[in-house]
């Protein structure tokens, strides 16, 4: 008779993990999405309409006949970016172009209702353009507009469009 004996290498010592792998496995997928969205999140490189913004505010221009010079760059805002999309939603609404909404809100008024603390305003409407960029070239060549966009003041900017009615909203915050 013969009998077998299978032994078993000891396995080595597991450490100990402080949360478990229900805590390491989400906190990992939650980093990878994170890292797959930061290219789309960073900053002015990302964005198209915002360098062809900051190109306009790059170098000086005549608006009209007053010389602006260069501009520091403008941040995206999400909060100016809101009253825009509410002023252009009811511009286009509504088939009508200004600066003042059918509720008879201001841009400072719909700026504030989003929560945005500001020391200086601005407000661009436009009408017509297909694309942001050529609604940019034509405040860009308009002197008001263009004053506008090349204020030094403004740091932030909210940008909305829909079809061909436009508001970009410029702000700094307030104290």
């Amino acid at each position: 008779m013969g009998s077998s004996v299978q032994i078993r290498p000891p396995r080595p010592a597991r450490r100990a993990r402080p949360f478990g792998r229900a805590f390491y496995y989400p906190l990992g997928v939650r980093l990878l999405l994170l890292l797959a969205l930061l290219p789309a999140c960073a900053g002015q490189g990302a964005d198209p309409v915002l360098e062809a913004l900051n190109r306009i505010r790059a170098e000086g221009r005549a608006c009209g006949g007053v010389y602006h010079p260069a501009a520091p760059p403008l941040a995206w805002d999400a909060r100016l970016t809101a009253a825009a999309r509410a002023h252009t939603e009811d511009m286009a609404a509504h088939g009508f172009l200004g600066h003042v909404g059918t509720d008879g809100s201001t841009v400072r008024e719909r700026v504030e209702r989003e929560g945005y603390l500001w020391s200086a305003l601005g407000e661009n409407v436009a009408y017509g353009p297909a694309q942001a960029e050529a609604a940019l070239r034509a405040w860009a060549e308009s002197p008001g507009h263009c004053a506008n966009l090349m204020d030094p003041r403004f740091v932030h900017a909210g940008l909305w469009g829909r079809e061909g009615y436009w508001t970009l909203v410029l702000g700094r915050p307030g104290p």
